[in-house]
């Protein structure tokens, strides 16, 4: 085998094998700028449009202070109105994504921000789900 041949499949081993990480981290960040639309489907923001006005913010604190007493309450996203209110809330050790009925203020669905489907996805694009060793290559 000639040098020059040994070098071109060493070239497309190394091409192949980067440009298949390279793939891996750039769709996973494509999936992952989806996130907003797919966790709307998902994660249940979706509500009966009604006619009266929204709860306020000290009625969302109230009804989270009553399921979470050690809740920290982080912020609220109010969208429309026939989308459910995104609270985010932590809890020592983790995340909380809450949605709220925005009439009524009952809880709708909690989501484990380190459990799912997307917290997967993002430690895929961020380390390629090897941990430390996995945010070296990525990096």
């Amino acid at each position: 085998m000639s040098i020059r041949k040994f070098l071109a499949k060493i070239h497309l081993i190394i091409g192949l094998g980067t440009g298949f990480l390279f793939s891996i981290i750039a769709l996973s960040g494509a999936f992952y700028t989806w996130e907003p639309e797919v966790s709307h489907i998902i994660y249940h923001h979706k509500v009966e449009k009604k006619t009266k006005p929204f709860v306020s913010i000290s009625d969302i604190k109230n009804s989270l202070q009553q399921t979470f007493p050690k809740g920290d309450f982080r912020t609220a996203l109010y969208r429309d109105q026939e989308s459910s209110i995104e609270v985010l809330l932590y809890i020592p050790g983790t995340y909380y994504l809450a949605q709220f009925n925005p009439y009524t203020a009952a809880l709708i669905h909690l989501q484990d921000m380190k459990k799912g489907w997307l917290n997967h996805l993002i430690n895929l694009h961020r380390n390629l789900l090897l941990g430390d060793i996995g945010r070296e290559i990525v990096h």
